[in-house]
C-alpha cells in the first residue's frame, strides 16, 4: 500500500488482509513499536520521525526481512506504508516473492492536513506532517515510475469513503486468493540474506507479538 500520511493505508490493509486471508503488516506500527519499548531500534527511528526524515533503510529492511520469513506470511502479506524508496521498491521485488502488486492510495494535499488535524501521534504535528509530505512526495515519485515500469501498479482515488476506496481495490484486484497473492515456489519467500547482528539479537530477546 502506497500513499501519504492521512491515506487510510492502515484501513485499507486491515480490510485487505481479512478479504484475502494473509497478514497486514504495518511497517509504522513495527517502528512504533520499537520507539514504545525505547529500544536501540526505537530511538534511531524516533530521531529520524521528529526531523520528519525516513527512517534508514537499514533498519527497515531488516525489521522487514524478520517479518516476510515467519510463516504467516508462505502465502502472501500486504504491506502498508511499504516500499517508501526505489531501493525499497527494487529489494522487495528481489526479496518478497513473485507477483507483487502495488497499490496507490492517492489523497490531496489538503486533504491530508485535514485528517491529521485531529490525530495526537508525535508524527502528526501540522509543521512535521507538511515536512513528512515533502519527503514523501520527493522520494515516492521513483517508486510508482518503477512500479509503472514494470507494471506492477494500480492506482484508487484515495478522497473518497473507506467503503468506496476498498470497493475499487477489490474491483481490480478481483476475487480473492489472486495470483499475485499465491506462495512462490520456494514456499512464499527468497531466501534471506544476513541480517544485522544488532537486529537478530533483539529480535531474539524481544519475540514477536500476537
Amino acid at each position: 500500500m502506497i500513499g501519504p500520511p492521512g491515506a487510510g493505508k492502515g484501513t485499507q490493509a486491515e480490510k485487505l488482509a481479512a478479504r484475502y486471508a494473509v497478514p497486514h503488516v504495518s511497517t509504522g506500527d513495527m517502528l512504533r513499536d520499537q520507539v514504545e519499548r525505547k529500544s536501540p531500534i526505537g530511538l534511531v527511528v524516533k530521531a529520524a520521525v521528529d526531523k520528519g526524515e525516513l527512517v534508514p533503510d537499514n533498519i527497515l529492511l531488516d525489521l522487514v526481512r524478520i517479518k516476510i520469513a515467519c510463516a504467516d506470511c508462505n502465502r502472501g502479506f500486504i504491506f502498508d506504508g511499504f516500499p517508501r524508496t526505489l531501493f525499497q521498491a527494487q529489494w522487495l521485488n528481489s526479496h518478497g516473492g513473485r507477483n507483487l502488486t502495488a497499490i496507490e492510495i492517492s489523497v490531496d494535499h489538503d486533504e491530508v492536513l485535514r485528517r491529521t488535524a485531529g490525530r495526537q501521534r508525535i508524527d502528526d504535528k501540522t509543521d512535521t506532517v507538511e515536512e513528512r509530505l515533502k519527503v514523501y512526495h520527493a522520494q515516492i515519485a521513483p517508486v510508482i515510475d518503477y512500479y509503472k515500469g514494470q507494471s506492477q501498479i494500480i492506482r484508487v482515488d484515495g478522497n473518497k469513503s473507506v467503503d468506496e476506496v476498498f470497493e475499487s481495490i477489490v474491483n481490480i484486484i478481483g476475487d480473492p486468493d489472486p495470483g499475485w497473492l499465491k506462495e512462490t515456489s520456494k514456499g512464499g519467500v527468497a531466501e534471506l540474506g544476513p541480517i544485522s547482528d544488532a537486529i537478530a539479537e533483539y529480535a531474539a530477546k524481544n519475540p514477536r507479538r500476537g
